[in-house]
C-alpha cells in the first residue's frame, strides 16, 4: 500500500510518499535420483524404478515473512535546491526472538544546481553538485538460527544434533555509506560526471568453534567490516555539424577498492571467559580467504610441485616427481583495477556507425577449462610438449608430459596455481551499422524504417601475456605462460530492422 502527494507551494515542491509492504517466502527444492524405467529421458518420478529410487529435498526451512513501512520526502525549491528525505524500517521473521527484531535505516541526500544558483562564466552551460549519506539494513542470511526458531534436523530417523548455540544476540547486517558527484556541462556540448563513494558493511554473521566443556560445537556471531571505495567517471562530447555529420562519444572510468577492515578479534560470550578470534575464514574449498588486510576477490592455491631444499623441483633418480601441499600462496585477485570504456556513434544523412570498446585493467583469472585439457593430453600445450620429449622444467630439464599434466592438471582450486592468467584486456565490444531509409521510399505509410548489422565481442583488441612460467611457491604468482588465454566471451552477430506506422 502506498499513499503518493506531489505539490507546488509557491517557490516549493514537495514529493513525497509512505507506505507499506508485506512479502511471504517460502520454497522447497525436490529432486528423484534413480535408474529410469522404460521411458528414455523421461526425467519424471512416474518413470523412476522405486527399487533404487531416491528423494532429495531442501529449503524448506527457508520460509521467511517481512512487514515493512516506508516514507521518502523531496523538497525542492526554485527547482535548483533538493533535499532528499527516506526511511524504512522492517520486521522480519528471521530475527525474531532477538535483541533487534527490527531495524530502521534512514538516507538524507541534497543536491544544488549552482548554474541556477548564481551567474557563471558562459562557457558553463550547466554546473549541479550533490552528496548523500545512505544507510541499508538486511536480516541474518539464513532462517532457524534464533531461540525458538532452531529445528534438529533428523537424519535416518533419529534427530540429529547440530551442536550450534542457540545465539540471541543477532542483529540486522548493516551498510552505511556517503557519496559526493558533480556534474558539469560546457558550451552544451561538453559533459562530465564525477562521483566518489565510500561503504562500510558492518555485522557479517561468522560461525565461530567453541571447546567441549560449553556443551556446544559452534556458535553463530556477528562481526566484521569489509569496505568499499571508488571512483565513477564519464566525459561526453555531441555535437551535429551543418554538412550533416553527427558525433556522439563517451568516456567512462570505474575504480573500486575492495578491503577487509576487520574480521572477528577479541569476541566475548557469556559461555566462557575466553574470547572467540577468526583471523580468516575460507570459501569455495578455501580457494578464496578473507582475512583483515585482504579483498574478498583474493584467490589462493595451496598444492604445487615438491621442491628440494634449493628451490627446484624434486625429480628422483628413476625421473618421478611430485605434488605436496603446503600453506595456500595468494594468486591474485579476481577484480580490476580499474575499468575504461568508450562508446561513439557517427550519423551521416541516414547511415549510423557506432562502436564500443571496453578495457579491463588489472586482476586475474584461472582456468580449469585450460587444466583438464591439459591433463586429457588433447590440447595444443600437451601436444607440444609430446613432440618436444616432455616438459622443460626451467634450469633442470625434461620431465614426462603425462605424468606433469596428469598432476597439475586437476582443474581444482589446489592446483590452480598453475593455471593463472592475466585477466586484462581491451576488446571491441559492440559494433553497428545502420541505414534508415526516406519515408518517401513507402509512401509515409512506414516510417523510419532502419535496417542494423549488430555484432557483439567480435574482435579482442589486446589480452595481456600470462603470468611468467617460472614455478616457485616463495613468488606470489604463478602460469604457464605457453600460450595466451583469451577472455571468456560470447561473440554473436546480427541483423535487424525497425520502422514506425
Amino acid at each position: 500500500y502506498m499513499m503518493n502527494v506531489n505539490k507546488h507551494i509557491a517557490d516549493f515542491s514537495i514529493s513525497a510518499n509512505a507506505g507499506w509492504n508485506y512479502s511471504n517466502y517460502w520454497a522447497l527444492e525436490r529432486g528423484y535420483k534413480g535408474t529410469l524405467l522404460g521411458v528414455p529421458n523421461k526425467f519424471a518420478a512416474s518413470n523412476i524404478d522405486p527399487a533404487n529410487g531416491r528423494i532429495s529435498e531442501k529449503g524448506g526451512d527457508s520460509r521467511v515473512r517481512n512487514h515493512a513501512v516506508f516514507a521518502n520526502l523531496e523538497l525542492g525549491w526554485k527547482s535548483m535546491l533538493y533535499l532528499t528525505l527516506t526511511g524504512r524500517n522492517d520486521w522480519n521473521s528471521r530475527l525474531v526472538n532477538t535483541d533487534e527484531e527490527s531495524f530502521f535505516y534512514p538516507s538524507i541526500g541534497l543536491s544544488g544546481i549552482i548554474s541556477e544558483m548564481v551567474k557563471l562564466p558562459e562557457f558553463i552551460s550547466y554546473l549541479k553538485v550533490r552528496g548523500s549519506y545512505t544507510e541499508v539494513g538486511a536480516p541474518v542470511s539464513r532462517s532457524g538460527l534464533t531461540p525458538g526458531t532452531v529445528t534438529t534436523p533428523i537424519v535416518g530417523g533419529a534427530l540429529d544434533p547440530t551442536g550450534i548455540y542457540p545465539f540471541t544476540d543477532f542483529k540486522a547486517e548493516r551498510t552505511k555509506s556517503y557519496e559526493f558527484g558533480l556534474s558539469l556541462k560546457l558550451w552544451n556540448k561538453l559533459s562530465a560526471e564525477v562521483t566518489y563513494y565510500h561503504s562500510n558493511t558492518y555485522n557479517q554473521t561468522f560461525l565461530g568453534d567453541l571447546p567441549e566443556y560449553t556443551g556446544y560445537k559452534q556458535i553463530y556471531l556477528q562481526a566484521g567490516n569489509v569496505e568499499n571505495r571508488g571512483w565513477e567517471a564519464s566525459l561526453s562530447y555531441s555535437d551535429q555539424f551543418k554538412f550533416g555529420l553527427g558525433i556522439s562519444s563517451t568516456l567512462t572510468f570505474s575504480r573500486n577498492i575492495n578491503e577487509i577492515k576487520e574480521m572477528v578479534e577479541n569476541y566475548h560470550t557469556d559461555l566462557m571467559d575466553e574470547p572467540i578470534n577468526i583471523p580468516e575464514v575460507l570459501k569455495d574449498g578455501g580457494r578464496v580467504i578473507l582475512k583483515e588486510g585482504g579483498s574478498i576477490h583474493d584467490i589462493y592455491a595451496n598444492t604445487f610441485l615438491k621442491k628440494d631444499h634449493l628451490g627446484y623441483v624434486e625429480v628422483k633418480s628413476d625421473g618421478t616427481f611430485g605434488m605436496e601441499k603446503g600453506e595456500p600462496v595468494y594468486l591474485g585477485k579476481t577484480s580490476p583495477d580499474f575499468n575504461l570504456g568508450w562508446s561513439n556513434m557517427l550519423t551521416y544523412k541516414g547511415f549510423g556507425l557506432g562502436f564500443q570498446i571496453n578495457g579491463r585493467f588489472g586482476g586475474v583469472v584461472t582456468s580449469s577449462t585450460e587444466a583438464l585439457l591439459d591433463r586429457y593430453g588433447v590440447s595444443k600445450r600437451s601436444a607440444e610438449a609430446r613432440e618436444a620429449g616432455g616438459v622443460l622444467l626451467k634450469g633442470q630439464g625434461l620431465v614426462d608430459a603425462k605424468s606433469y599434466y596428469q598432476m597439475t592438471g586437476t582443474g581444482n582450486y589446489e592446483t590452480s596455481g598453475y593455471y593463472v592468467y592475466s585477466a586484462t584486456n581491451i576488446r571491441l565490444q559492440e559494433l553497428t551499422f545502420s541505414y534508415t531509409m526516406p519515408n518517401k521510399w513507402f509512401g509515409n505509410v512506414l516510417k523510419d524504417v532502419t535496417v542494423s548489422f549488430i555484432a557483439n565481442n567480435p574482435w579482442m583488441l589486446y589480452c595481456e601475456a600470462p603470468f611468467d612460467p617460472e614455478l616457485t611457491p616463495s613468488t606470489s604468482t604463478y602460469g604457464q605462460g605457453n600460450d595466451y588465454f583469451m577472455q571468456p566471451s560470447v561473440r554473436s552477430f546480427g541483423f535487424g530492422i525497425k520502422f514506425k506506422l
